[in-house]
């Protein structure tokens, strides 16, 4: 039988993925103050947003143009609510709130 090979790297496009959404925080938190959207990187090279990138919720059609950047290899953009309530985490604030009860959409453009 033939020795087996080793298959080539997989090279990963520069893609933006939803790597955790917060709609409804924990009791004794607004929702004002406690929601978050995290997207990262798994690509193996940062990602300027410069303007370029849109994050959107369906309903409402209300939308924040993302700046910045992301690093690569797993890195990370926090999207908040409230940045004064996650002191030091956030990468920018959204514009608008997320549905607890309806469905809701959250789109990446």
């Amino acid at each position: 039988t033939p020795a087996p090979t080793t298959p080539a790297p997989i090279t990963l496009t520069q893609e933006l993925a939803f790597h955790e959404i917060l709609p409804n925080p924990i009791a004794g938190v607004d929702d004002a103050d406690g929601e978050y959207i995290v997207l990262s990187n798994p690509s193996s090279s940062a990602i300027t947003l410069n303007g370029d990138y849109q994050l959107c919720r369906e309903r409402g059609n209300r939308c924040t143009t993302l700046t910045g950047t992301v690093a690569a290899n797993g890195g990370t953009f926090v999207a908040c609510r409230n940045s004064n309530f996650y002191t030091n985490v956030c990468d920018i604030d959204i514009n608008f709130g997320m549905s607890n009860a309806q469905p809701d959409t959250l789109e990446l453009y």
